[in-house]
C-alpha cells in the first residue's frame, strides 16, 4: 500500500524541504549549544541534570522560533534505554564525568502552516576519552549505515527500486 499512498501523502513541496532544512540547521545548532553548555555546568559545577538541560532546549528553541510537539528528552544510563522517557523536574538523574547522555529533540518552525518537524538524536560521553564499551557498538553502528547508504547508492545509479524486504537479504550476507 506503501507505493500507491505515498505519492498522495508523503511528498513535500520545495517551500516545506526548505524550510525543514532550516529547521533541521537550527537543531543542530541548539544540539552543538546544549552540549557546550553541559561540559560548562560539568566543568564549573561537577554536575547538571536532565531536567535542567531539557529546560535549556527549550530555551534554546524558543529564541529560534522552534517548536516542539513535546519538550526534548534527556537522558543518561538506563533512563535512555526508555523509550520516550522524560525528565521530571524532582525525579531527574544527575549528570557528571564518565556518563552517557541521550538527547533526542524535534520541532517544526513555529507559527507556519504545513511546516515539517525535523528530527535529531545525539548522544555524548562526559569524559576525556570515550571507553571502548561505548566505542566499539558505535563503530558497528557506523559501518551498518555506510553499507545501507551504498546499497541505496548503487541502487539509485542503476534506477533501481530499493524494497524493505531487502534489508533482511543485507543482514544474511
Amino acid at each position: 500500500s506503501a507505493d500507491i499512498t505515498v505519492p498522495f501523502e508523503s511528498v513535500l513541496s520545495g517551500e516545506q524541504i526548505s524550510e525543514q532544512r532550516k529547521t533541521a540547521k537550527d537543531l543542530r545548532q541548539t544540539m552543538i549549544e546544549t552540549f557546550l553548555y553541559i561540559r560548562e555546568n560539568v566543568l564549573t559545577f561537577g554536575s547538571t541534570n536532565e531536567y535542567a538541560i531539557q529546560q535549556y532546549i527549550l530555551g534554546l528553541m524558543a529564541q529560534k522560533n522552534l517548536l516542539p510537539d513535546h519538550a526534548p528528552i534527556v537522558a543518561k544510563g538506563v533512563n535512555a534505554a526508555s523509550p520516550h522517557y522524560f525528565p521530571k523536574e524532582n525525579t531527574s538523574a544527575r549528570l557528571e564525568k564518565g556518563d552517557v547522555i541521550l538527547i533526542d529533540m524535534w520541532a517544526q518552525r513555529n507559527n507556519q502552516p504545513k511546516s515539517v518537524f525535523a528530527d535529531i538524536t545525539w548522544m555524548c560521553y562526559l569524559g576525556d576519552t570515550i571507553p571502548d564499551e561505548y566505542t566499539k557498538p558505535f563503530d558497528t553502528l557506523i559501518q551498518a549505515r555506510n553499507e545501507a547508504v551504498s546499497f541505496v547508492q548503487e541502487r539509485y545509479n542503476i534506477n533501481t527500486a530499493v524494497f524493505g524486504y531487502e534489508s533482511m537479504m543485507l543482514q544474511e550476507q
